[in-house]
This record gives C-alpha cells, sequence and structure tokens, in this order.
C-alpha cells in the first residue's frame, strides 16, 4: 500500500515537471541582436599620413535588454568589451577610430568588424579600406570640406552646415546621405560653391526638408562617392543626437 504511494506521488510530481517544462517551451523568446553593419569613412585616402579612419556600427536589437561587444581589426587588435544598453526594440549606432600610415607605404584591404558576444553571438561586415601614403606634401591635395554642425532650426526642421577647410574656391556637386537613428533617410547631389573658409547651410529636400518631433540620432556624410580627394576624409562624417524644442 505504501508502495503504491509513494509510486503515485512520483508520477504526480513527473507530471507536473513535464507540464512545466512545455509551459517554459512556448515563453517568448527574450532580448536578441537581430543583425549588426558597420562602415567605414574613408573607404579610401592618398595623402600625407597617419590618417584616421572612422567606424559607425549598426546593432539592432529586439527589445529592452543589454547587447555585450568589441571591435576587431584585420591587424588582429581587439578592444575592450563593451556594454550598450537598449530600452526597445530599434538600432543604436556605437563608433571607434583607427590612425594608420607611414611615409610612403600602401595599405590595402584593411578592415574593421563588430563582434556581437552576447546575447546573440554574430559578428558584422567587415569594413574595408585602401591607404596610400604620399612621401611629400607636394603629392597631396588641398581640397577640403566637413560636415560642421547639425543642428534644428525653430520649427525643428534639420539643418546641416558645410565648411570650406581649404585653401582655395570648391565648385562641386557632391553627394550627401543623412541616417536618422540608423536608417537612411536622404541621399541627394549637393551643389557646394564656397570660398576658402566660408560655409553654407541647408535644409533636408522641398520646403521644410526633414522635421524631427522629438528627438534623433543623425549622420550626415558629404562626398559618400569619395568624388573629392581630400586632406582630411574623416571630418566628411558627422553624427549627432539632436532634441526638437519649438518656440
Amino acid at each position: 500500500m505504501l508502495g503504491k504511494k509513494i509510486l503515485k506521488r512520483l508520477c504526480l510530481m513527473l507530471a507536473v515537471l513535464f507540464i512545466g517544462s512545455l509551459c517554459v517551451a512556448k515563453q517568448p523568446k527574450g532580448f536578441h541582436v537581430s543583425d549588426v553593419s558597420v562602415i567605414v569613412t574613408p573607404s579610401s585616402f592618398h595623402g600625407l599620413c597617419p590618417q584616421r579612419f572612422m567606424f559607425a556600427g549598426k546593432i539592432t536589437g529586439s527589445g529592452k535588454g543589454r547587447v555585450k561587444c568589441r571591435w576587431l581589426r584585420s591587424d588582429g587588435n581587439k578592444s575592450p568589451v563593451m556594454f550598450l544598453d537598449f530600452t526597445e526594440a530599434g538600432a543604436q549606432i556605437i563608433t571607434t577610430s583607427w590612425t594608420i600610415g607611414d611615409t610612403g607605404k600602401n595599405y590595402a584591404n584593411f578592415w574593421g568588424a563588430l563582434q556581437i558576444l552576447s546575447p546573440t553571438a554574430i559578428t558584422s561586415n567587415k569594413a574595408y579600406f585602401q591607404l596610400k601614403c604620399v612621401d611629400n606634401p607636394d603629392q597631396s591635395t588641398d581640397n577640403d570640406i566637413d560636415v560642421s554642425d547639425i543642428y534644428l532650426d525653430d520649427q525643428c526642421s534639420l539643418m546641416i552646415k558645410h565648411t570650406n577647410r581649404s585653401q582655395k574656391h570648391l565648385n562641386i556637386i557632391l553627394k550627401e546621405n543623412i541616417w536618422l537613428n540608423g536608417i537612411l533617410v536622404y541621399e541627394a547631389n549637393e551643389a557646394v560653391d564656397l570660398p576658402p573658409g566660408a560655409s553654407d547651410v541647408h535644409n533636408t529636400g522641398k520646403n521644410s526638408g526633414i522635421i524631427i518631433d522629438e528627438s534623433a540620432s543623425v549622420r550626415v556624410m558629404i562626398d559618400v562617392d569619395n568624388l573629392l580627394k581630400e586632406t582630411d576624409e574623416v571630418n566628411n562624417l558627422l553624427v549627432k543626437r539632436v532634441h526638437c524644442i519649438k518656440q
């Protein structure tokens, strides 16, 4: 009789464990990284060295959670482990730089990548760059245009400022891209006609252009196609968070 009672209790416990395991299996999936990608600016450079290359990594998360990651380089270097907190589903941008180059040397197929360690083991594409270091300043170029500032006007319209940093007049049409919170929202050819040291401010598109309702991480890049050879290619890219405060 006692043996039957023990057997009955054992069967009941096994049933509870079995049903519990089914319930756990049916729970929704937890936080994970669905995508990670990297771009490098500039992708090629010919001029005086050393030269700084900027890497921007875009990480897409499924909701609230923490990402553990690190940067990888083609020379075998690995950055310290970093942590990135997500408060909701979406994408976040992180950046790093690599300064490299000795006079007279060429660097081909060098790259940077972003490795996600948790919660999802995934590694981005390799963002490649090419570098050719000249022997003397006469082999370099004097061209240089930058993205000086990103801000909102009193109607929260996105405004972009460019400055001619070179010592000569620039008159050229360059491609410009704009990303909001990691998403490409604007591609256009911008006419640059600036004397040395002069600046120009423009909005984005027709009428009021891009309007920011609350806040956004904005990334602007001029000369996307690297049409203009410059003394400083890094200042073609600017990332800034803007906030809408209507008057």
